[in-house]
């Protein structure tokens, strides 16, 4: 895959916006390509692996083709965790082998090239034991955004860590799932998908002691501060409160179950 005229390089990572820790990154791949970087967040919670996991296998096939996709959550940092460069659908990937990747190469299909970095010369010069987004992960993604082959990083290899998933537990009259993920506005977001959802519009959704009546479909169907359900921008079910947080008003957090049922 050739690369294109100024490729596109994405960013995510839990470094937050306080420290120098992005900016320096981006000076490194800007003194080794040209490239259009693309911050998809910085705001993930330090060393929230599975929340980083859920934001790139959500929000990667929304960038042109040929992007580079450099993710950066590494509480291992330091150890003798693996590093990942892969290939997926004309998209390339660059990230610890700590479960980052699990649903970017669970959806990859064809299915994935992944290869284990380990050639240091496309390293920093001096790797510390704490920045390797520094000092790894920013210089081998700009490699990889300079037209580097993926294979001229390392070895192939068909062994990789990946996150224990749960699926939802589907039957004729009941779904039940779990949160995934509680985003910026304090909305639940399940495992739930509209291909799980019963053909029967009239559904009860249930959490803890709630009960919802139906899935809304936009925001101000429920009125403000009432608890509803809605299909979200990622097609799972989410529950909310509209002008609110759900995941404040029923202190509920990620692995919570929810189910629903039809009449």
């Amino acid at each position: 895959m050739p690369p294109p005229d100024q490729p596109v390089l994405s960013l995510l990572t839990d470094f937050g916006y306080t420290d120098a820790y992005v900016g320096v990154m981006k000076g490194v791949i800007a003194s080794r390509c040209d490239a259009t970087l693309i911050d998809m967040t910085h705001g993930i919670q330090p060393g929230d692996i599975r929340a980083a996991a859920y934001l790139l296998g959500t929000s990667w096939s929304y960038f042109p083709r040929g992007t580079v996709h450099l993710a950066v959550v590494d509480p291992g940092v330091g150890t003798d965790r693996a590093i990942l460069a892969a290939s997926v659908r004309d998209h390339l990937f660059v990230a610890p082998d700590n479960g980052l990747l699990t649903d970017v190469l669970a959806a990859a299909d064809p299915a994935p090239v992944v290869v284990k970095v380990t050639r240091s010369e496309h390293f920093l010069p001096r790797v510390s034991q704490t920045f390797h987004g520094r000092d790894i992960f920013a210089p081998v993604a700009a490699a990889l955004a300079n037209g580097l082959p993926l294979e001229q990083l390392g070895d192939v290899t068909d062994a990789w860590v990946t996150l224990n998933r749960r699926e939802p537990r589907v039957t004729p009259r009941r779904v039940a799932g779990e949160v995934v993920h509680v985003d910026q506005f304090g909305n639940l977001i399940t495992n739930i998908q509209t291909h799980h959802l019963p053909a029967n519009d009239r559904v009860t959704v249930h959490l803890r002691n709630q009960q919802i009546q139906g899935i809304a479909s936009s925001y101000v169907d429920a009125g403000q501060g009432t608890l509803m359900a809605i299909i979200g921008s990622t097609d799972r079910l989410e529950i909310s409160i509209a002008l609110g947080s759900a995941a404040d008003e029923l202190g509920v957090s990620v692995g919570e179950t929810v189910w629903l049922e039809t009449a």
